[in-house]
Order: structure tokens, then C-alpha cells, then sequence
């Protein structure tokens, strides 16, 4: 695996969020932020960074009493993107990083893993193993949606967990077929 999964609270992935946003202010309120980007994009990650602030409200507050700004009910629902991207930009980032780590699965679609129960959302089951079958591989997010075999067959998505190709790697065990 090349370097580590891209996370929310990874400071690139932040700046991209902050950029994001600052282009909806701009859009916006294209009269308040002309010709200086890069400082509101500092401000905007300096209010959130750290502080697992994502509220529009709270936000404009920190920018408020840190920053001067003078933000109003529209600014503030227009920080309140924020959340949303930052969704975007970490998928962005795990897009990246799978294609420049040419990431790959090391299982396929059908095969039969052991998983800690944790990993595969089976509470009264904690602390074991449960057979599991991959039911899907995203290659693109480098992730397996994972079913125990107990709760076979179900609808993808109600008893289903999706999980980055390295959790499973590094907890899977194969089962053979027998």
C-alpha cells in the first residue's frame, strides 16, 4: 500500500473544502471578497482546523472574533456548505491517492474472509470472527462492502459495512473452499 488513506481532518483536504467554499462566497457575495483568496482560504481553514467546527453558524463566529469578518445570515448558510465539501474533497483525495498508489484490491467480488465482528457490524458478536463474503469491490475508493454470512442474503446497504481495501486486508483471513 502506498502512503496512508487520505482523512477528513487531513489538512489538504481541508484547504480543498475551504476552497470550495470560498468559490460559493465568492459567488455569492462577489463584491465582499474580489482579489484576496488566498488570505479568506487561510482564514476559513484556520477557523475550522482542529476545531471539528463544520456548523455555517459557528464558523462565521470564529471568523467573526478571530478574523474581522462581518458576517451575516447568508454568509453563514454559505459556510455551512462546508461539510458537504469536505465530503467531496476527501473522495477527491481517495481518488487520487488510489490512482497515483495504483491501489488494488487483493480480494474480488465472492470471496469468503474471517473479520473481526466489529468490522462487519455484528454487535452480539464481539471480540470473534465471522465469516464474511465480499459483495462488492470499489476499486476506485478502494473499499469492499462486506455482509457476515449469517445475514446472507440481504439487500446491499441494510447489513452490509463498507470498508477501505486495508482494514480488511490487514484483519481478513481467507477462508479455503471446501
Amino acid at each position: 500500500m502506498p502512503a496512508a488513506r487520505p482523512k477528513l481532518d487531513d489538512d489538504e483536504v481541508l484547504k480543498a473544502a475551504c476552497a470550495l467554499v470560498m468559490t460559493d462566497l465568492e459567488r455569492e457575495f462577489p463584491k465582499v471578497f474580489p482579489g484576496r483568496r488566498e488570505r479568506f482560504i487561510a482564514e476559513i481553514f484556520a477557523a475550522v482546523n482542529g476545531s471539528k467546527v463544520d456548523d455555517g453558524y459557528r464558523i462565521a463566529k470564529v471568523l467573526e472574533r478571530d478574523f474581522g469578518w462581518m458576517p451575516d445570515t447568508g454568509m453563514a448558510v454559505t459556510l455551512h456548505t462546508f461539510a458537504g465539501h469536505a465530503q467531496t474533497a476527501l473522495r477527491q483525495a481517495i481518488l487520487r491517492w488510489v490512482e497515483d498508489g495504483g491501489v488494488k484490491p487483493q480480494f474480488k467480488h465472492g470471496d469468503r474472509v474471517w473479520l473481526p465482528a466489529n468490522l462487519v457490524l455484528v454487535k452480539e458478536w464481539e471480540g470473534s470472527r465471522v465469516a464474511s463474503q465480499i459483495v462488492n469491490v470499489d476499486e476506485k475508493m478502494a473499499e469492499y462492502t462486506v455482509v457476515a454470512l449469517s445475514a446472507l442474503p440481504v439487500v446491499v446497504g441494510t447489513q452490509a459495512s463498507c470498508l477501505p481495501f486495508e482494514v480488511v486486508e490487514g484483519a481478513a483471513t481467507a477462508i479455503p473452499l471446501t
